[in-house]
């Protein structure tokens, strides 16, 4: 929708659509000082810190001040319906099943409040430096929260949705495949973390160093799903090119060991009548094989045209 607007500074009309621009251009003010001071416009207040509250863009601000606790007040009862949920499992479950080395697109890119916590938890205890952490771990059909790969440790923060009975049984269905493979599992509640941040963090501490299981650390630092796959393949490329070299290798060695043989013989033998014959015996190998041999190394008994010795 297009509107005229009366620019106070300089009583020229402008539309709404280059307003902003002209503010800019002519007066080297922007949007917002303008309404501030013409306009009587107050900013807006968070309401649950009292501070001013998020610019968006232009003179629209956002409900918070843009703090992570404010942000989850805010949140607190957004949720989903059961239904909508059940159908972002299954679709999520399909998804893994089908493309299992990939992380689903669909889900949330966005790390929640207790998720931040714990890592802040790691890079205050630089636990990255120590241990290979990869978040979102996937084990089909199920994904760690962070898993220490290394130790195969799992760490499972817990929000208030684990709380319901269903969960609680899927959590144990999980717990279950994850002891089997070898993995130690601790699980966090949501609000254990926010409350009591220090004795988690102890406690996490105290968990991770109870283990006889060190292995030597890979990766650099923290990692999502899709970066640890990225290094994975890249490793086994790395391992298929090492392997076709030293294959390479030893082919390009059995070679030069089979034409030092030849020439061997060659040079004790100086009647060359039936030197074919002779070479196969030593080598025992086929006349075929040692003709192809020959050919392959360069070496020159006989004219193929004439059959004369040379």
């Amino acid at each position: 929708m297009i509107y005229m607007i009366k620019c106070k500074i300089c009583n020229k009309l402008l539309d709404n659509k280059h307003f902003g621009y002209h503010l800019n251009k002519k007066h080297n003010v922007t949007l917002l000082t303008y309404h501030i001071k013409y306009e009587n416009f107050k900013i807006p207040i968070c309401e649950y810190c009292n501070k001013e509250a998020k610019l968006y863009r232009g003179i629209t601000y956002r409900k918070t001040c843009g703090g992570d606790e404010c942000k989850l007040k805010a949140n607190r009862g957004r949720r989903h319906s059961p239904e909508s949920r059940e159908k972002m499992r299954l679709k999520k479950l399909e998804y893994y099943k089908n493309n299992p080395d990939k992380r689903c697109p669909f889900m949330r890119n966005r790390k929640s409040y207790i998720e931040k916590l714990f890592i802040n938890l790691i890079q205050e205890e630089s636990l990255d430096k120590k241990y290979d952490i990869i978040n979102e771990y996937y084990i089909y059909p199920y994904s760690i929260d962070f898993a220490f790969e290394n130790i195969k440790v799992a760490i499972e923060l817990d929000g208030e949705f684990h709380l319901k009975q269903e969960k609680q049984d899927s959590d144990k269905r999980k717990d279950k495949l994850l002891l089997s493979l070898g993995w130690r599992i601790l699980r966090i509640g949501s609000r254990d973390i926010k409350e009591n941040y220090v004795n988690i963090k102890q406690q996490v501490l105290n968990f991770l160093n109870n283990t006889d299981i060190i292995y030597d650390k890979k990766y650099g630092e923290m990692l999502s799903y899709i970066e640890y796959k990225k290094i994975q393949k890249k490793i086994k490329n790395e391992k298929l090119i090492e392997r076709k070299r030293q294959k390479n290798l030893e082919k390009r060695n059995k070679l030069n060991g089979q034409k030092r043989q030849i020439l061997k013989i060659l040079n004790k033998n100086e009647n060359k009548f039936g030197i074919i014959k002779i070479i196969a015996d030593e080598m025992e190998l086929s006349h075929s094989h040692i003709r192809r041999l020959t050919s392959k190394l360069g070496i020159l008994i006989f004219n193929r045209t004439t059959a004369d010795i040379i």
